[in-house]
């Protein structure tokens, strides 16, 4: 079987596990950081370890190909979270204070014991 069949071309940048919202690039760069297919296993729990073999094998197979492939996706990934931290989402603005007034609220009606 061609290790190919594992993964969803989608363009240039985006290479998907198949069935999965999952880009190659996350079960790689644990690989290239030194985790074992236990570690990736447990970190990816809903891929195979044929899914995982897969993914290894097509980098080793194609080093040259998905080096450039990981690097335009780590410049890419960059490029979103500097554009996030010039125009932050009104959204997530709005969560994080929902978040910290309840945190405010909670600690309010839970003053800390004191010894």
């Amino acid at each position: 079987m061609d290790v190919r069949n594992y993964f969803d071309f989608i363009d240039e940048n985006t290479i998907k596990m198949k069935g999965h919202c999952l880009g190659i690039e996350h079960v790689l760069d644990d690989y290239l950081q030194g985790a074992d297919i236990g570690h990736i296993r447990k970190r990816y729990p809903n891929l195979t370890l044929d899914e995982i073999h897969a993914a290894i094998l097509y980098f080793l197979a194609n080093k040259e190909e998905m080096t450039a492939y990981l690097q335009r996706v780590k410049e890419r990934d960059l490029e979103v979270w500097r554009d996030r931290q010039r125009e932050p989402d009104p959204f997530l603005i709005g969560f994080r204070e929902l978040l910290e007034n309840r945190s405010k609220t909670f600690d309010m009606k839970h003053p800390p014991v004191e010894p």
